[in-house]
């Protein structure tokens, strides 16, 4: 028992334990005094009270080949109001303790820590104590042990690994580690080395990669100890193992991994310098075998991919191994034969062969490239030039006709013309050649015989009067690739004019020089018609025309436009012509223009004379016949005779002849023999007076013309010549009282009275052409009649009895008038005075 005093200094203190564990503890404080009691070892200062301290359960182990021991303890309970400052570990060796897991006699771990690893121990036995620490007192847990270290004498198996590589491979190979690199990579290359340690017994430690030092290398010497992973296997990475272009070969690497016992393994890495690509790629476009600095081929359309064989590369320990061997596509513009830049890859996959079809235009690049795993690439290719437009431009005009691809023909009558060109070009592949040739053959019945082999013409040469037969120009085009284009015109030369051609018209054979007929009628009969035919360039056409001209007095104007004419098989009618000259054309022409012609002409005049006129006591004949009628002898004729615009006149003629009589109106036939009133054709008018011989006759007038071509008018007029007048038979009766031709006369006061009689007339020459009863008035006074007036006429008809009823005074004068043929008149009247 230790006693303190009351003013907190202990002036020495002892104490035994009195449990297994406990802790220095303060507790019972009473004012003036301080008691402690203590259990077990300890020691401290201070004013303190009896209490129970308990001590650190302790437990200690070593893993199995482990050289390290692992302390735990539990935390003691300490009284309130008192804090655990820290723990003391100590390792006991033959009775000698030793401060372990960074502690010693001034130095704790923390408050919180409860466990702790002794490690890097030699083979033995061990004990373990733990003292906590409160204030400035200790209390020392019961010894843990002994623990048992086995020694551990076996390295840690590795294995590595190239991560993070840029043209850098870590391989296995062979039972070696090789590092590959390509010292002509453009920026050099990298990787990182993993170190895969795996140690059963104590576990990995830390693994070490070497300084590398040759020229181009940088790394520097490093020693990794935190790694991924769990015992028994832990990874360790490098830092970048890097290197430029040009980097020297820096031998061997050697990585050395160590475990908890310090046991070290090492592997060695050989580093390897790959800057060979791969071998062997073949590959055939369009026929052309792909080289190292590449081939070239042309093309006018689709083609394939024939053949294909990859680039190879075996894992061996001087090269890295193929990557890949890809089939790649670029195009390019083509332009005056050149290609433009490439660009625009494809990847081609398909298996062979691979029709390449649908392109456009231009250039194409087939690569086939090897690439190992370190970017070393080899590449074959081959280049085809694709063009499937034939040249163009090319143009050739001769005898003022442009060739055509399809061809064009033209003629010439004189065997001479002009020629120009315009060579083809091509803007794709570039032309090989443009050629003018002209080939001849010979031309009959408007065909080409065969043609001969060309002339190549240099220029554009001209051709003047060449001899009859077929020239074919072609201007032929062949680009660079091939393709061929051409348009060409071919030239017939034909001098000679169609022959063999007949005509006949109006039945009259036409001639080169012209004939001529006429005709009275509006159509012509083509009696025959030949066509005319050509040896040569054979006929084109056989064309029938009729050009008309104005006839005037027989003689033919200018002609107007040709007309065609319809034809068929001869005879055959034209028809509907009219007055004039009609001059029928055959024309033949060949194929080549050359015409020939023959032609007649028909003066046409179908219209008979026209413009006479005559009048006989002026009354005027017609075409149709006119009747007059005179009572006198004498007699007036005055005429105009006939003319013809056209074909002008031959006679002229004005005769009278007389009929057998005039009886009852009717001309008795036979009519005389004509007496001549005027003839000739002049003079063309006048007039003529004469006497009529006999009384009771028809008089016939007849004026006629004839035209040259024998058409002939006529006009007429029959004169009734009957001096006579009619005769009375019967009694005309008025108011009961006759009339008669010098008058009578009667009175009616009443007005009233009757027309009771007509008498009758006749005519034994011109008949009778009328019998009329009429009634006038007039005024009276002192039963003397006034002036008739015409105005009160009354016709009173032709029967009998007619009632006068209660007529108004005056005088009514009663007219029976009797009137012949030719206007002989017999009258009978009488006048009835009324009032």
């Amino acid at each position: 028992m230790t006693r303190a005093s009351a003013r907190g200094t202990a002036t020495r203190v002892s104490a035994r334990w009195l449990v297994a564990a406990g802790l220095v503890g303060v507790v019972g404080l009473q004012p003036g005094t301080a008691h402690a009691f203590w259990t077990g070892q300890g020691s401290g200062t201070g004013t303190a009270r009896v209490a129970t301290l308990e001590k650190p359960v302790v437990t200690a182990s070593s893993p199995q080949y482990s050289a390290r021991v692992r302390v735990e303890w539990t935390a003691p309970v300490v009284p309130a109001g008192m804090l655990i400052t820290g723990y003391r570990v100590s390792r006991v060796a033959a009775g000698v303790p030793t401060g372990v897991c960074g502690t010693d006699s001034t130095t704790t771990l923390p408050a919180a820590t409860l466990d702790c690893v002794d490690s890097g121990l030699a083979d033995g036995q061990y004990d373990y104590t733990v003292t906590a620490v409160v204030g400035s007192w200790t209390t020392t847990g019961q010894t843990a042990g002994p623990v048992t270290v086995a020694a551990d004498r076996t390295p840690p198996g590795i294995r590595l690994v190239g991560v993070e590589p840029s043209t850098a491979l870590l391989d296995h190979r062979s039972g070696a580690y090789l590092l590959f690199y390509r010292p002509s990579a453009p920026t050099g290359g990298y990787l990182r080395l993993d170190a895969e340690l795996t140690d059963t017994e104590v576990g990995p430690a830390s693994a070490t990669f070497p300084r590398v030092t040759a020229s181009g290398w940088t790394h520097p010497a490093e020693t990794v100890t935190s790694g991924t992973g769990a015992e028994p296997t832990i990874t360790y990475r490098s830092g970048y193992f890097a290197y430029g272009p040009g980097a020297a070969n820096p031998g061997t690497i050697t990585v050395t991994g160590a475990d908890d016992r310090g046991n070290e393994a090492t592997k060695d890495i050989t580093v390897v310098a790959d800057t060979a690509g791969p071998t062997g790629g073949v590959v055939v476009v369009n026929g052309s075998a792909a080289t190292t600095g590449g081939s070239t081929s042309r093309a006018t359309g689709a083609f394939s991919v024939s053949s294909r064989t990859d680039f190879t590369e075996a894992q061996t320990t001087a090269a890295v191994g193929l990557a890949s061997s890809t089939l790649v596509r670029e195009s390019a513009a083509y332009a005056g034969g050149a290609c433009g830049s490439f660009s625009g890859a494809t990847t081609l996959t398909d298996p062979i062969p691979i029709a390449q079809t649908g392109l456009t235009d231009g250039c194409y690049r087939y690569s086939l490239i090897g690439a190992d795993l370190l970017g070393n690439t080899s590449t074959v290719n081959t280049t085809v030039s694709l063009d499937t437009t034939a040249p163009s431009g090319g143009a050739v005009r001769a005898n003022g006709v442009d060739a055509s691809p399809a061809g064009t023909v033209s003629t010439s009558r004189t065997g001479t013309w002009s020629l120009t060109r315009t060579d083809y070009t091509d803007a794709q592949s570039g032309m090989g050649t443009s050629t003018l040739g002209l080939a001849q053959a010979t031309l009959a019945a408007g065909s080409c015989g065969a043609f001969g082999s060309p002339t190549v013409l240099t220029g554009s040469p001209g051709v003047t009067a060449v001899a009859t037969g077929c020239y074919l120009y072609t201007l032929t085009g062949v680009n660079a690739n091939g393709l061929a284009a051409s348009t060409s015109t071919t030239v017939w030369v034909d001098r000679a004019v169609p022959t063999g051609g007949a005509l006949s018209v109006n039945g009259t054979a036409a001639s080169a020089a012209g004939s001529s007929s006429t005709s009275n009628a509006a159509s012509v009969t083509v009696n025959s018609l030949v066509s005319f035919v050509d040896a040569e360039s054979g006929i084109s056409s056989n064309v029938l025309t009729d050009a008309v001209a104005p006839l005037a007095n027989g003689t033919c104007g200018t002609f107007g436009a040709e007309a065609t004419v319809t034809t068929s098989a001869a005879p055959f009618t034209v028809a509907g012509l009219a007055d004039g000259c009609h001059r029928f054309t055959l024309t033949g022409t060949d194929v080549a223009g050359n015409s020939s012609a023959i032609s007649t002409t028909v003066r046409v005049d179908a219209s008979p004379p026209s413009g006479a006129s005559f009048t006989v006591n002026g009354v005027a004949a017609s075409a149709t016949g006119t009747v007059a009628y005179t009572q006198a002898a004498a007699t007036t004729v005055v005429w105009s005779k006939f003319a013809d615009a056209q074909s002008g006149m031959s006679a002229a003629l004005l005769e009278r002849t007389r009929s057998t009589s005039l009886t009852n109106g009717v001309c008795v036939e036979p009519y005389s023999s004509p007496v001549t009133v005027t003839s000739g054709l002049t003079p063309v008018s006048g007039t003529t007076n004469q006497n009529l011989p006999t009384n009771g006759r028809c008089y016939l007038y007849v004026l006629s013309g004839t035209n040259t071509y024998g058409l002939t008018s006529t006009v007429q007029l029959v004169l009734w010549f009957d001096s006579s007048v009619p005769a009375v038979t019967g009694k005309f009766t008025v108011n009961g009282v006759n009339g008669s031709a010098s008058g009578t006369s009667s009175t009616s006061a009443s007005g009233t009275f009757t027309v009771s009689k007509l008498a009758t007339f006749s005519d034994a020459q011109s008949g009778m052409a009328a019998s009329v009863v009429t009634r006038t008035w007039a005024p009276a006074s002192g039963g003397v009649c006034g002036a008739f007036d015409p105005a009160t006429t009354v016709d009173l008809g032709g029967t009998v009895p007619v009632q006068q009823t209660a007529l108004a005074p005056g005088c009514y004068r009663y007219v029976q008038s009797g009137t012949n043929g030719v206007g002989g008149v017999t009258d009978l009247s009488t006048t009835v005075v009324v009032g």
